[in-house]
């Protein structure tokens, strides 16, 4: 599976600039001076693009799980339902289409490893969850799918917002100790019984007055190539997360990006993206 260290091109909704134009000239400035391509993807309904894009396996095979997400259902939510065969096929893509209902935000992946809440069994209840594993490992092609206890409160119950992997070994993880001892602690048993190591990441979540906000959630960052562009807030963890994220990550290059205004609106950096490996050769 491609890792996003292995990845060279970023793609954004054509929402994006519409929406947060500040934050879209800042990526394409960021981007643009690491010769890293910045595209658009049209015909999207809203900016969240990592969950209705497809999983890149290999360079031309891609799978594409069924965006039907529960916090779409109400009927002031469904003008947001992006049309996956109209972006596909905006993009040329003629991906590998599964019935399962999953968001790419919650498929946190380092080549044969994938991260999963248990959400993904809510959201197909009709299989068996054995199934639901199996048909994972075999569509993804990966060894080993890794189940973690969903954050409390969360409407999306994504994992990018919780775990990133650093290696094959060692995962980094948001510290929800002041949010909710027993939850992190759960959270922790969940990861270490694949035996993976855990390095603890700043989290100022625990701060914010209401759900949808993600402010303080430094691991949804963008990692493209050797580039780590992060979320800031103007708060005195803004330091203490970079340096964790330069210690877990020393040959990128990590670059700060104001976060606060879309962190109100549930998501950041990786929420917002979707990175790619491509042969092209682009002119930046």
């Amino acid at each position: 599976m491609i890792t996003d260290s292995e990845t060279n091109t970023v793609y954004v909704s054509d929402l994006l600039k519409e929406k947060y134009p500040e934050l879209h000239t800042g990526l394409g400035s960021i981007l643009k001076a690491e010769k890293i391509p910045l595209l658009e993807i049209k015909s999207t309904r809203d900016i969240w693009c990592r969950d209705y894009m497809p999983i890149q396996i290999t360079g031309d095979r891609f799978v594409l799980f069924k965006y039907d997400p529960d916090y779409l259902k109400p009927s002031k939510y469904r003008h947001l339902g992006t049309g996956q065969a109209e972006v596909m096929a905006s993009l040329n893509l003629n991906p590998i289409c599964s019935r399962m209902v999953a968001d790419g935000g919650n498929i946190v992946r380092h080549h044969n490893k994938v991260i999963l809440t248990d959400k993904i069994f809510n959201e197909n209840s009709d299989w068996d969850r054995q199934d639901n594993l199996n048909h994972l490992r075999t569509l993804l092609g990966v060894e080993e799918v890794i189940i973690i206890p969903k954050f409390p409160n969360d409407f999306t119950g994504h994992s990018d917002g919780m775990v990133r992997f650093v290696n094959h070994q060692t995962v980094l993880l948001n510290d929800f100790s002041k949010y909710n001892p027993t939850y992190f602690e759960k959270l922790k048993k969940s990861l270490k019984i694949h035996g993976l190591n855990i390095t603890i990441l700043p989290w100022d979540g625990w701060k914010n007055t209401f759900d949808e906000d993600d402010t303080g959630d430094y691991i949804n960052f963008l990692h493209v190539g050797n580039l780590i562009i992060l979320p800031e807030f103007s708060t005195a963890t803004d330091i203490a997360s970079k340096t964790v994220i330069r210690e877990c990550f020393p040959k990128a290059k990590v670059i700060g990006i104001d976060g606060r205004r879309i962190a109100l609106e549930g998501g950041i950096l990786n929420c917002c993206t979707w990175n790619i490996k491509t042969n092209l050769n682009w002119e930046i």
